[in-house]
């Protein structure tokens, strides 16, 4: 026996009881129906379609979109204070291993670079003359892409501590 759309209805609005945001809902009606889509094209030949509700919660979509309960999420603009990152730093410093994590946190700061990116980068890579990092793979939307970076005197700073490496070895080696 499948849904009817008020029961849909009843669960967006048990959703929204819980607070969650328009984004929540629409993440949450987009992943039902794939699932119903994928059900009928994978069981057609043992359930009938109707049975599916696809339909149903294509008007549920709808609905949702017109009265503005579902919508996409909306932007985000926070960013760590310096007691946070201070904090972050001195936790680090106080469990200090072999992974450099106190200059790891100052040098993703200074660099807005992402994990990957920075413990993918070789001396080789760094050109001190230019004060620039050659990224290699940079995440993108579409394909992966080298890109050279320019550093800040932060992380320019960082690099100088860690002393030049071999040109084929890792800065950050983890």
């Amino acid at each position: 026996m499948t849904a009817d759309v008020d029961d849909y209805l009843d669960w967006i609005a048990r959703l929204q009881a819980k607070s969650a945001a328009p984004a929540t809902v629409s993440g949450r009606i987009v992943t039902a129906l794939g699932i119903a889509r994928e059900a009928r094209a994978v069981l057609r030949d043992k359930i009938p379609p109707h049975q599916v509700p696809v339909e149903q919660l294509e008007i549920v979509r709808d609905f949702a979109r017109r009265h503005h309960v579902s919508g996409p999420s909306q932007p985000r603009h926070r960013a760590a204070t310096p007691s946070e990152i201070h904090t972050l730093i001195r936790a680090a410093q106080e469990r200090r291993g072999e992974i450099r994590m106190e200059l790891i946190i100052p040098f993703a700061i200074a660099t807005a670079l992402r994990r990957s990116e920075i413990c993918r980068i070789t001396w080789a890579d760094f050109d001190p003359v230019t004060s620039t990092l050659l990224v290699r793979r940079r995440k993108h939307p579409k394909n992966p892409t080298d890109q050279r970076v320019p550093l800040s005197p932060a992380a320019l700073a960082i690099l100088r501590e860690l002393g030049p490496g071999h040109p084929a070895s890792r800065i950050f080696p983890y």
